[in-house]
């Protein structure tokens, strides 16, 4: 009996140092023409390696699923996944994140304060909701955390 190996071929898969430096050799190999004979065309590919994604909303949609069995664990629901759940919603968040900071970087447009303004922009809103909200919230179920308190030293 013959067994057979698959071997999978990898195609495409570098690191970003590598990915940087045949960008580098290649601008270096594009023949440099004088000033007065510039012509159009470029001999650069037009379509960019990173290209910017546009909106997707099926992404969206699976963060959203993702989030799911978050909040049903958090409320003590016997539905698995939670961390799952959590670990989902990461790898996603994080391609769209990577997705962004490598076009960004082969445009040679990324800066990090614009990174991270954009991020405060929009992580910011959601933080201060949650600051105003969750205090207004222990202050109306203090009278029952004072009777919980109360039951628990008594007991």
């Amino acid at each position: 009996m013959k067994s057979s190996t698959v071997h999978p071929n990898i195609v495409g898969v570098f690191s970003i140092q590598q990915e940087i430096s045949m960008i580098d050799t290649c601008d270096a190999a594009a023949p440099t023409t004088p000033p007065s004979t510039t012509t159009t065309t470029s001999s650069r590919p037009t379509s960019p390696i990173f290209p910017r994604l546009q909106f997707r909303p099926e992404l969206d949609s699976l963060r959203t699923l993702a989030v799911i069995p978050v909040v049903l664990y958090h409320f003590n629901v016997s539905f698995p996944g939670g961390f799952a759940g959590v670990d989902v919603f990461f790898v996603i968040s994080g391609y769209l994140i990577t997705s962004v900071l490598l076009s960004s970087l082969e445009s040679q447009s990324f800066q990090i304060k614009n990174f991270f303004l954009r991020r405060c922009r929009r992580l910011f809103p959601a933080s201060v909701k949650k600051s105003l909200f969750c205090p207004i919230l222990f202050i109306s179920f203090l009278k029952d955390f004072q009777a919980l308190t109360h039951e628990i030293l008594l007991f």
